[in-house]
């Protein structure tokens, strides 16, 4: 929208230069390391089932937020601020949803095998 208020592409040429130094410091090696962890796979596995009950909690949470973001920003402007609607009605959207498929817990464990935080060999 710049150039059509007649801005010159140029006068912001250093953000650019920015964007693609900090990707080539983080992106690359970020994604080499991922690909360490969990490779692409050239043969996706067989058998893999669709589990209709889990798609439509996902997109009940979907649809409830994006309800909840457009309701905030068309009916209350002024009080976008200061509430979390979206949060609240994903939330109000999980937990109505709970019921029909309860949380895979025996993941739980490998999930944090494989989470490394810099932070925690400090």
């Amino acid at each position: 929208m710049m150039w059509i208020a007649g801005v010159s592409p140029l006068s912001v040429l250093e953000a650019y230069v920015a964007a693609v130094v900090a990707m080539l410091i983080f992106a690359v090696p970020a994604s080499l390391q991922q690909q360490r962890y969990s490779p692409i796979l050239k043969k996706a596995p067989t058998g893999l089932k669709i589990d209709p009950a889990r798609v439509f909690i996902v997109a009940a949470i979907l649809i409830a937020a994006l309800a909840a973001n457009v309701t905030a920003n068309l009916k209350f402007p002024p009080c976008w601020t200061r509430s979390l609607c979206s949060g609240s009605r994903s939330g109000r959207s999980s937990l109505l949803t709970a019921g029909l498929r309860s949380p895979d817990w025996s993941v739980m464990p490998e999930t944090f095998q494989g989470h490394h935080l810099p932070c925690s060999h400090w």
